[in-house]
This record gives structure tokens, C-alpha cells and sequence, in this order.
């Protein structure tokens, strides 16, 4: 949809094949959290094929391109034989330029939690005519992470692109582009990892590289934002190879540009709650979203608020800072593998003057607060500060403590009764008594059940909070990772709208629970499912927790929830209160000069 100076698309389209070249039963690629694809030619015919490798499966794929269209104009692609290839993932690429496809085995990355790196290995094509593919036994290689192959000095000769880890950042997933100079024709050896030149200045957060060798704008494919952005970056043609002085030539690359398309739908990363609220007083609706990497961030709405239009996502300071959460720089030693964020952030008036401040349930068993020192149409933020329950004093002492129990646990989540909360819980905000203090709703420590939280004022009049009772359904216990407090029914009384992820295809994750009592005082019905058009919402393992509130603007609450990787499906009330999808009858054209 571009031209040779930009990097725009048109409209997403779902991939295809058939099992044989002759039918027409249409099949969807394996419905896996995880999987690689490259598109190569791999038979030298000058059409696009597939190599697919779906994590766990132990195999992977090959998706040969008919030259056949199907009805909408895509490609018709075929299956053919799979090979077993017990690690993951499998990469498809021409890395000694014979114009064969060679495959990559392994991604080269350090596991978190054992600290184990994925070993990398090899396999060149060694059949005659390159397809079928016809594999060597493979070396194992030193390749980085998220290897790819392309001619960085223009030597002739496919050097590695790969991702190093950045030693400033503390998260999980801080990298650097690199590059690998092959040394050799025959063999596959390669130099040290040395920064790409242009590169990592106009990315953030790297996490996944492709080459680019063929075409008007060959160069590196990157991947930035964890996993939220495609950049393209081409060597710069004004630089080339230079010596400067003796010193090691360098190779610039520059910018081609962000892809970009009119329809694409909003995808924020890894786990980013959202979150609906006016951020710049303009009366319609913006989001703001957590994000696993521990970055809480505001996604202002362009358009108006019946026709929502989204920008890109932008970082929130506190003092002129990032605002970031990560478990470890919360809590101290000792250190946890899992140094995730998982931000919840609420845009709610905490201190009582005029202006909504940033509260932010996260990762850990704590949460943090940040008073808004700007104005209604532009938020600015102060210091951190950490919401304290009566009863529940915090210290380094005391998340020291925290940090021994995660390190004794069989788990990152153990119960820890010197703290109110529980782990990487959403949090609901608002007056709940009717007293005109904002309160909270929030998963207790034990986990087991929500627990409701008042604040009010000590004899001096100073702002406190404490915890007021553990919240049943049906006379039971309930609990999950989100809750929300909204008036489902209009009936004026405050029910509850909680999720609970789990691992179980086709189960319910999102639920309701009517309040039959009255706010104060609240007596809520036994839980029941959330469901649209009669059937269990389950998009994704880690999620939905959704927001629930009024959405497109028709007076009722809807639920705007996400995906593992941040799509965010909206699901109007309409559609979560009726058993079954409605149902139309045509009947007989009439005329317009039918008499009335």
C-alpha cells in the first residue's frame, strides 16, 4: 500500500492452506499462545512459501505457494511433509547465500528462570536441487538471540543480526541490536557481537529481528516495543563502508519507517490492562494500560467519544522519569526470576483536591501511588508514594522479608501476612459507603477471597485506610485477578464484575455478582458467568480482566478486555445479557409503489 519512500499496508488477512493442491477446504494454522514463521521461497519457483514451527509440537512445517489464488485474491497454499526438530524456533533462511533455504534451530535466549540459554544450531541444506530440504546434522553455533542473517559489510558474505542483552536495564527483556561478522566462506564462524550503527537509538525495547535480502529496500526487520512495533531499517546508501583513521569501518543504517496501516487494530505488548478514563479532560474516552514489562502507559483517543480513534501509547513520568514497576526493584534482594511489572494502573482522585492521580496495583504485593501536580487537561505526576492499610506498616525490612518468602516458595506468589494485598491484582476505586472518601476493593493476601477497604479520618482529620470486610457470594468466598464495582443492573446498587484466567480452553473467565443489599451494606447473589451471546468468553490464558464500565455510550456497562499480547475485544452489554445471537427472517421483497 506504500511506495518505495513508505512503509504503509492495507488490511490484515488470515493466512490459509489445504492439505492438497486440488482442494478447497480451507484450514487455520494450529491455535497456539506461541509459534515462528518465515516466508521464503523455498523451492526457487519465485512465489513466497512457509515454514511454520508451533512451540511444543516437535516439528516443523513446510507450506508450499500453488500459484493458485483463493476467492478473496490470497495465495493458496499447500502442505507438505513436516520434519521433526525437537527444539524451538525454527528459523528458515539462506544463511551462506546458494539461494537454498538452511534452518535455524534454537532462539539463543536466556531462560529467566533457570538461566539456561537456548542452545543454537545449525542445519544446512545440503539436497541438490535445495527442495525438498535435504538437512546436514548440524553444528551448533553461538548466534545470539533472535538470529538472523544479512550482509552488514557488503563483503559478500551473510553476517548475523541478533539481539544483545543490554546490561542498563534491569527487566527481563533489554537488548541491543548487534551484529556478527562472518569470518569465513566454508565455515560458519562468525566474530563478536558489535552494536548495528543507526539502530538501537530509533528502537525501543528490541525483542525479535528478520533480514531483509531481496527487494527495492533490503535491510533488518526489527521488532521494538516487545513485540508492539515493526521498524525497517536499510543501510544507508551515503555512508557505506568507511575507515576513519585506522579505526573499525562502520556500516549505518537508517530508518525506512514504522509499519503503519489505516485499519490496524491497537496491540500494546505483553498483559496490558486497560483502563477507560478522560487522562485530558476533553470528554471523551481514553486508555490507559499496564503492560507486563512493568511500563504503565496512556493511549490518547484522537477521535470523539462515539467514534474513538487511538494514538500511540506514551510513556507516564513522575518527576520527569518513566513510571516503571519491576518486582526486584520493589523489593529487593533477594533477586526473583520473574522481574515482571504487570502494572493495573487507575486514574481516580486519591488526595481529594480536583485532579485525578495515578494509583497502580502491580506485580507484587504492594501498591503505589502518584499525585497529579499538573491540571485536568494535562496530568503531571510527583514522587512515588505507597498506599498504606492500618495494621500494615511497610519497610525495607519488611519487603526484604517479602523477597525470603518468594525465594523459599515453590512459587512467585506465596501468602505473606505482613501485607493487605495479594500479587499482580487489579484493584476496584470508589465510594463505596457513601461517605465521599474513595475506597478499595481488592484481593486480600491469602488470595482466597476480596476484601473491601475504607478510608476515613482519624481524629486529626488525616486521611486513612483500613481494611473492613472480606466479601462473600452466595454466603462463599470469591476471588479473582481483576474486579471491577459497577452498577451492572441500574438498579442503583454496587455489584461486582471480577475475571480469573485459567489454562482450560473454553471455560468462563469473567463474572457477575449482584448486589442485593445496598452499598453500604452489600449482599451479593451467588456468582454467575459473564458470557456472550450465551457462550463462555476464553480469548487467552493470561487475561481478560477486563474494564467494566460504559463504553459506546448507551447509559449501560460493557467490558473492554484484552489478550495475552494486548488486542483489546469489546464486548457491549447487549451481547453479555442475551442467551443467543439474534435472529433474522427475510421475507418477500415488496415494491415501492406498493399503496399505503
Amino acid at each position: 500500500m506504500g511506495s518505495t519512500s513508505q512503509f504503509e499496508f492495507g488490511d490484515m488477512v488470515r493466512i490459509r492452506y489445504v492439505d492438497d493442491a486440488s482442494s478447497r477446504d480451507f484450514k487455520h494454522f494450529d491455535k497456539q499462545v506461541y509459534m515462528w514463521c518465515d516466508f521464503v521461497d523455498l523451492n526457487r519457483d519465485g512465489k513466497v512459501d512457509i515454514v511454520y514451527s508451533p512451540r511444543g509440537k516437535g516439528v516443523v512445517r513446510f507450506f508450499l505457494n500453488s500459484g493458485q489464488r483463493d476467492g478473496g485474491g490470497m495465495p493458496v497454499f499447500v502442505a507438505q511433509k513436516s520434519l521433526a526438530m525437537p527444539s524451538w524456533p525454527v528459523r528458515a533462511a539462506d544463511i551462506d547465500g546458494d539461494g537454498d533455504i538452511d534452518l535455524v534451530v534454537g532462539s539463543g535466549a536466556r531462560n529467566s528462570e533457570t538461566g539456561v540459554v537456548s542452545k543454537v544450531r545449525l542445519h544446512r541444506n545440503i539436497a541438490a536441487a535445495g527442495w525438498p530440504l535435504e538437512l546436514d546434522q548440524g553444528q551448533p553455533v553461538e548466534l545470539g538471540t533472535s538470529p538472523c542473517f544479512f550482509d552488514v559489510d557488503g563483503d559478500g558474505l551473510r553476517d548475523v543480526v541478533c539481539l544483545q542483552a543490554d546490561p542498563t536495564d534491569p527487566g527481563l527483556n533489554g537488548f541491543h541490536v548487534g551484529w556478527k561478522k562472518r569470518l569465513s566462506k566454508e565455515e560458519f564462524r562468525f566474530g563478536p557481537t558489535r552494536l548495528l550503527p543507526g539502530v538501537n537509538r530509533k528502537i525501543f525495547q528490541p525483542r525479535i529481528l528478520a533480514a531483509v535480502n531481496n527487494g527495492p529496500n533490503p535491510g533488518i526487520l526489527v521488532g521494538g516495543n516487545v513485540f508492539e512495533t515493526v521498524s525497517l531499517f536499510v543501510k544507508n546508501a551515503n555512508q557505506g563502508l568507511r575507515q576513519e583513521h585506522g579505526k573499525t569501518p562502520r556500516h549505518h543504517f537508517r530508518l525506512f519507517g514504522e509499519a503503519v496501516s489505516s485499519s490496524a487494530v491497537m496491540s500494546l505488548s505483553d498483559q496490558s490492562t486497560p483502563f477507560v478514563c478522560d487522562w485530558d479532560n476533553d470528554g471523551d474516552s481514553d486508555l490507559l494500560v499496564g503492560g507486563g514489562y512493568g511500563w504503565p502507559r496512556i493511549v490518547i483517543n484522537q477521535g470523539t467519544k462515539l467514534r474513538p480513534a487511538y494514538g500511540k501509547a506514551q510513556l507516564i513520568r513522575s518527576e520527569g522519569k518513566p513510571i516503571r514497576f519491576l518486582r526486584n526493584q520493589i523489593l529487593g534482594p533477594p533477586s526473583c526470576w520473574h522481574d515482571m511489572g504487570y502494572p493495573f494502573p487507575v486514574f481516580v482522585r486519591w488526595d481529594e483536591d480536583e485532579l485525578p492521580d495515578l494509583v497502580v496495583p502491580n506485580e507484587t504485593n504492594r501498591i503505589f501511588w502518584y499525585r497529579n501536580t499538573g491540571t485536568l487537561s494535562k496530568p503531571r505526576f510527583g514522587k512515588q508514594r505507597q498506599v498504606i492499610v492500618d495494621g500494615y506498616p511497610d519497610s525495607q525490612e519488611k519487603r526484604s522479608h517479602t523477597s525470603q518468602l518468594v525465594s523459599g516458595s515453590p512459587h512467585v506468589y506465596p501468602s505473606d501476612k505482613t501485607q493487605p494485598f495479594y500479587w499482580r491484582s487489579g484493584a476496584a476505586f470508589g465510594d463505596f459507603n457513601g461517605d465521599g472518601l474513595v475506597d478499595i476493593v481488592q484481593r486480600a493476601w491469602s488470595k482466597y477471597s476480596f476484601t473491601r477497604f475504607l478510608r476515613y479520618r482519624n481524629q486529626s482529620g488525616e486521611l486513612r485506610l483500613k481494611a473492613e470486610q472480606t466479601l462473600k457470594a452466595g454466603g462463599k468466598q470469591f476471588h479473582g485477578a481483576r474486579v471491577n464495582v459497577v452498577d451492572w443492573n441500574g438498579d442503583g446498587r454496587q455489584d461486582i464484575v471480577y475475571s480469573a484466567a485459567t489454562n482450560k480452553r473454553g471455560s468462563d473467565t469473567i463474572f457477575l455478582v449482584l448486589n442485593r443489599g445496598t452499598n453500604a451494606k452489600p449482599d451479593y447473589d451467588e456468582v454467575k458467568p459473564l458470557r456472550h451471546f450465551g457462550k463462555p468468553i476464553y480469548i487467552t490464558r493470561h487475561g481478560p480482566h477486563p474494564w467494566a464500565g460504559d463504553f459506546d455510550n448507551d447509559g449501560k456497562p460493557d467490558l473492554v478486555c484484552y489478550t495475552e499480547w494486548s488486542v483489546y475485544p469489546f464486548y457491549t452489554h447487549a451481547a453479555l445479557t442475551m442467551p443467543d445471537k439474534p435472529k433474522y427472517r427475510l421475507g418477500q421483497p415488496e415494491t415501492g409503489n406498493k399503496s399505503r
